[in-house]
């Protein structure tokens, strides 16, 4: 078995799957050793070369580790930063028609949600209502343990619980989020009875 993550932030066993069975990405991050893996790049060199060619923005690098590994030029803690696993802090699910059983990952800090790949919730469903950048913004707050949702850029407006978001809202379990015309369950993972540990 060898699990990775998409860099939509998808977990996958890319032995059973030559590309992400959810969005059909072709590279990602393997989950023990924290290197660049693309779909046919046979060895290390031709990953990292992939990984390091000038097309690769840096938003299609960024990893997403737990919040005790502090950004520093010191080689000794930039070896301990990458041993920390990427952390998820819970799911969104499609309950919708369009997409029903759909389901994304959430991890620490920002999780934008929209219809481009750029996204961390890239939701492709064919609904046009959900803006392509950022229509929507869900936040886990690592240090208090918390869930907040915000309206971005969407032209179409975001809900909670039937109730339309104009301010950033406090989420919790099983809340019903509406973007554009697709509704989601919100699903934590981080609550009173569980936090990852530092």
């Amino acid at each position: 078995m060898r699990m990775v993550t998409c860099n939509n932030g998808h977990y996958y066993d890319q032995e059973k799957n030559a590309t992400c069975p959810y969005c059909a990405n072709n590279g990602g991050i393997d989950v023990q050793t924290k290197q660049t893996v693309f779909q046919g790049a046979e060895d290390n060199e031709e990953r990292t070369a992939l990984y390091n060619s000038p097309s690769s923005s840096d938003e299609e690098k960024t990893v997403y580790r737990s919040p005790s590994s502090s950004a520093t030029n010191n080689t000794a803690q930039n070896e301990q930063d990458s041993s920390q696993p990427i952390l998820l802090s819970g799911w969104l699910a499609v309950i919708s028609e369009a997409g029903k059983g759909a389901s994304y990952t959430l991890t620490f800090g920002m999780n934008t949600i929209g219809r481009s790949e750029e996204n961390h919730v890239s939701i492709q469903n064919g609904d046009s209502s959900i803006s392509r950048e950022k229509h929507a913004l869900i936040i886990y707050d690592y240090e208090n343990n918390l869930y907040f949702i915000k309206h971005v850029d969407g032209q179409f407006l975001s809900y909670v619980n039937g109730e339309v978001l104009l301010d950033t809202k406090q989420l919790k379990a099983n809340d019903r989020i509406k973007v554009g015309s697709t509704e989601l369950i919100f699903i934590p993972l981080c609550s009173d009875k569980f936090k990852w540990e530092d």
